[in-house]
Protein backbone atom coordinates (compact mmCIF):
# COMPACT_ATOMS: atom_id res chain seq x y z
CA UNK A 1 0.00 0.00 0.00
CA UNK A 2 1.43 3.23 -1.04
CA UNK A 3 0.05 6.44 0.81
CA UNK A 4 0.86 9.54 -0.05
CA UNK A 5 0.01 13.42 0.15
CA UNK A 6 -1.64 15.04 -2.60
CA UNK A 7 -1.97 18.81 -1.94
CA UNK A 8 -3.43 18.17 1.98
CA UNK A 9 -5.38 14.67 1.56
CA UNK A 10 -3.98 12.00 1.75
CA UNK A 11 -3.97 9.74 -1.65
CA UNK A 12 -3.71 5.99 -1.07
CA UNK A 13 -3.25 3.59 -3.64
CA UNK A 14 -2.18 -0.23 -3.68
CA UNK A 15 1.59 -0.02 -4.92
CA UNK A 16 4.93 -2.48 -5.45
CA UNK A 17 8.45 -0.86 -5.42
CA UNK A 18 10.69 -3.25 -7.60
CA UNK A 19 14.40 -2.94 -7.78
CA UNK A 20 15.43 -1.38 -10.83
CA UNK A 21 18.75 -3.04 -11.35
CA UNK A 22 19.18 -6.94 -12.21
CA UNK A 23 22.36 -7.01 -10.82
CA UNK A 24 22.62 -5.48 -7.80
CA UNK A 25 20.27 -4.81 -4.60
CA UNK A 26 19.54 -1.07 -5.44
CA UNK A 27 17.61 0.40 -3.01
CA UNK A 28 16.25 4.05 -2.92
CA UNK A 29 13.05 6.03 -2.65
CA UNK A 30 11.89 8.91 -4.61
CA UNK A 31 9.73 11.64 -3.01
CA UNK A 32 7.69 13.76 -5.14
CA UNK A 33 6.76 17.39 -3.66
CA UNK A 34 3.68 18.46 -5.85
CA UNK A 35 3.08 22.07 -3.37
CA UNK A 36 5.07 24.59 -4.24
CA UNK A 37 6.97 25.31 -0.89
CA UNK A 38 7.13 23.28 2.45
CA UNK A 39 4.46 24.03 4.77
CA UNK A 40 6.21 24.55 7.39
CA UNK A 41 8.83 27.22 7.54
CA UNK A 42 12.19 26.99 8.69
CA UNK A 43 11.32 28.92 11.88
CA UNK A 44 8.48 26.39 12.47
CA UNK A 45 10.82 23.30 11.99
CA UNK A 46 13.19 24.77 14.81
CA UNK A 47 10.33 26.02 17.31
CA UNK A 48 9.19 22.04 16.65
CA UNK A 49 12.38 20.77 17.61
CA UNK A 50 12.97 23.26 20.27
CA UNK A 51 9.74 22.28 21.96
CA UNK A 52 10.44 18.84 21.76
CA UNK A 53 10.16 17.13 25.29
CA UNK A 54 12.87 14.19 24.12
CA UNK A 55 15.10 14.06 21.53
CA UNK A 56 13.94 14.29 17.70
CA UNK A 57 16.76 11.94 16.60
CA UNK A 58 14.20 9.01 15.41
CA UNK A 59 16.67 6.84 13.26
CA UNK A 60 19.96 5.01 13.07
CA UNK A 61 21.44 8.30 11.26
CA UNK A 62 20.48 10.99 8.77
CA UNK A 63 21.01 10.60 5.56
CA UNK A 64 19.40 13.75 4.11
CA UNK A 65 17.87 16.93 4.75
CA UNK A 66 16.95 19.83 2.75
CA UNK A 67 14.17 22.69 3.04
CA UNK A 68 11.66 20.19 2.54
CA UNK A 69 12.28 16.53 4.12
CA UNK A 70 14.50 14.82 6.77
CA UNK A 71 15.47 11.30 6.16
CA UNK A 72 16.62 9.12 8.49
CA UNK A 73 18.22 5.20 8.14
CA UNK A 74 16.87 2.94 10.94
CA UNK A 75 18.46 -0.22 11.20
CA UNK A 76 18.35 -2.37 13.90
CA UNK A 77 20.23 -6.16 14.41
CA UNK A 78 18.45 -8.77 15.81
CA UNK A 79 17.84 -8.63 19.56
CA UNK A 80 19.02 -5.01 19.76
CA UNK A 81 17.97 -1.29 20.28
CA UNK A 82 16.66 -1.64 23.80
CA UNK A 83 18.96 0.98 24.96
CA UNK A 84 17.63 3.53 22.28
CA UNK A 85 15.53 5.80 24.52
CA UNK A 86 12.30 7.62 23.46
CA UNK A 87 12.14 9.82 21.29
CA UNK A 88 9.17 12.76 20.00
CA UNK A 89 7.54 13.18 16.85
CA UNK A 90 7.14 16.82 15.83
CA UNK A 91 6.60 16.59 12.03
CA UNK A 92 4.43 14.10 9.72
CA UNK A 93 6.54 11.48 8.81
CA UNK A 94 6.31 7.74 6.57
CA UNK A 95 8.76 4.55 6.52
CA UNK A 96 9.35 2.34 4.36
CA UNK A 97 10.37 -0.63 5.13
CA UNK A 98 13.30 -2.56 3.12
CA UNK A 99 14.03 -6.01 4.79
CA UNK A 100 14.14 -8.28 1.64
CA UNK A 101 17.49 -7.89 1.56
CA UNK A 102 19.46 -8.57 -1.59
CA UNK A 103 18.92 -12.15 -2.24
CA UNK A 104 15.18 -12.07 -1.54
CA UNK A 105 14.13 -8.35 -2.18
CA UNK A 106 9.93 -8.21 -1.78
CA UNK A 107 10.19 -11.30 0.47
CA UNK A 108 10.15 -11.37 4.08
CA UNK A 109 8.61 -10.06 7.31
CA UNK A 110 10.09 -8.44 10.04
CA UNK A 111 8.72 -6.78 13.65
CA UNK A 112 9.53 -4.14 16.59
CA UNK A 113 8.34 -4.56 19.92
CA UNK A 114 7.48 -0.43 20.84
CA UNK A 115 6.34 1.09 24.03
CA UNK A 116 4.31 4.69 24.41
CA UNK A 117 2.10 3.35 21.00
CA UNK A 118 -1.00 2.98 23.50
CA UNK A 119 -3.04 5.03 25.66
CA UNK A 120 -2.14 2.19 28.56
CA UNK A 121 1.53 2.41 27.72
CA UNK A 122 1.54 -1.67 27.15
CA UNK A 123 4.50 -3.10 24.71
CA UNK A 124 2.95 -3.56 21.23
CA UNK A 125 4.15 -6.18 18.35
CA UNK A 126 4.74 -4.36 14.89
CA UNK A 127 5.33 -6.28 11.99
CA UNK A 128 5.66 -5.43 8.62
CA UNK A 129 6.37 -6.73 5.13
CA UNK A 130 9.37 -5.21 2.70
CA UNK A 131 8.58 -2.60 1.14
CA UNK A 132 5.42 -1.05 3.16
CA UNK A 133 4.67 2.21 3.49
CA UNK A 134 2.85 3.78 6.24
CA UNK A 135 2.54 7.44 6.93
CA UNK A 136 1.76 9.09 10.18
CA UNK A 137 0.12 12.65 10.88
CA UNK A 138 1.74 14.60 13.48
CA UNK A 139 -0.15 17.64 13.93
CA UNK A 140 0.79 20.80 16.39
CA UNK A 141 4.27 19.82 16.47
CA UNK A 142 3.21 16.41 17.87
CA UNK A 143 1.53 18.09 21.27
CA UNK A 144 -2.65 17.89 21.46
CA UNK A 145 -4.36 21.22 19.81
CA UNK A 146 -4.66 23.13 22.98
CA UNK A 147 -1.32 22.30 24.03
CA UNK A 148 -2.24 20.10 27.14
CA UNK A 149 -0.10 17.34 26.41
CA UNK A 150 2.66 15.35 24.35
CA UNK A 151 1.60 12.86 21.82
CA UNK A 152 3.88 11.30 19.48
CA UNK A 153 6.14 9.67 21.45
CA UNK A 154 7.79 6.60 22.09
CA UNK A 155 10.52 3.96 21.64
CA UNK A 156 10.78 0.98 19.43
CA UNK A 157 13.71 -2.40 19.40
CA UNK A 158 14.15 -5.24 17.74
CA UNK A 159 13.35 -8.48 19.80
CA UNK A 160 13.48 -10.81 16.93
CA UNK A 161 16.28 -13.09 15.44
CA UNK A 162 16.03 -10.77 11.96
CA UNK A 163 17.07 -7.67 11.55
CA UNK A 164 14.82 -4.28 11.04
CA UNK A 165 15.37 -1.73 8.39
CA UNK A 166 13.90 0.74 7.30
CA UNK A 167 13.69 4.43 5.90
CA UNK A 168 12.12 7.26 7.88
CA UNK A 169 11.09 10.55 5.53
CA UNK A 170 9.94 13.43 7.71
CA UNK A 171 8.03 16.32 5.84
CA UNK A 172 8.17 19.46 6.72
Amino acid sequence: MLRSLVGSEMCIRDSQLHNASTTENYRQILVEFLEDKPRLSECEVKQGRENAVLTTNIGTGILFENERCRVHDFTLPPHSGHQLGMHHHTLPYFFVNICGGANRPGEGVHGLRGAGLTKDGSHVQLWSRDRDLVWVDVANGGFAADGSRVEHVHKVWNDFDVPYCSFIVEIK
